[in-house]
């Protein structure tokens, strides 16, 4: 009998053994679903600037021709974000030091020269940086207009004339 009530107490005594090694924590996880993202009005937008005279870009950092360009946004859900800005970015035309979008170099095409992007008070929009970018308000009909500043920037040295043409892509960031 003595030993019939010994294995009670010996399966409690190896049970709560393994309790004492054991280590307690909480994992938490948030998220936020989104509605359906804005739709943008004109997806590929071209912005041509003003032609310009090379001896106004003759010492580098020197700028010349702002040009204003909109990325227009319909159908966007106030209740789920009040604020969008557009993330630039450009695989093969980024320069990292300048954050400017870099020109093609070919025959005809300009040289020391880079477009860079800005807002609307001049700030710089370093490409690849997703928060540089003003975030601009979505009204209560869901739209919302994006307005950033292309011109062109001088760097290495004088400008030397020509064509100049680049591109980026852009992300819409919700706030």
């Amino acid at each position: 009998m003595k030993y019939y009530r010994r294995i009670p107490f010996i399966i409690r005594l190896a049970l709560s053994a393994t309790h004492v090694f054991a280590a307690d924590g909480t994992i938490t996880f948030t998220g936020t679903i989104n509605s359906e993202t804005c739709q943008v009005t004109v997806s590929n937008v071209q912005v041509v600037l003003p032609a310009v005279q090379a001896a106004t870009l003759k010492a580098d950092g020197a700028t010349a021709g702002d040009t204003r360009f909109d990325i227009q946004l319909t159908g966007c859900d106030p209740q789920a974000s009040n604020s969008v800005r557009a993330a630039f970015a450009s695989d093969t035309h980024m320069d990292p030091q300048t954050g400017n979008l870099i020109v093609d170099h070919g025959d005809g095409d300009a040289k020391n020269i880079e477009i860079g992007l800005r807002n609307l008070d001049h700030s710089p929009i370093h490409v690849g940086d997703p928060a540089a970018a003003h975030a601009f308000p979505i009204n209560q009909d869901g739209n919302a207009r994006l307005t950033y500043i292309a011109q062109y920037v001088a760097t290495g040295g004088a400008a030397e004339s020509g064509t100049v043409k680049s591109d980026a892509t852009f992300t819409l960031n919700y706030q």
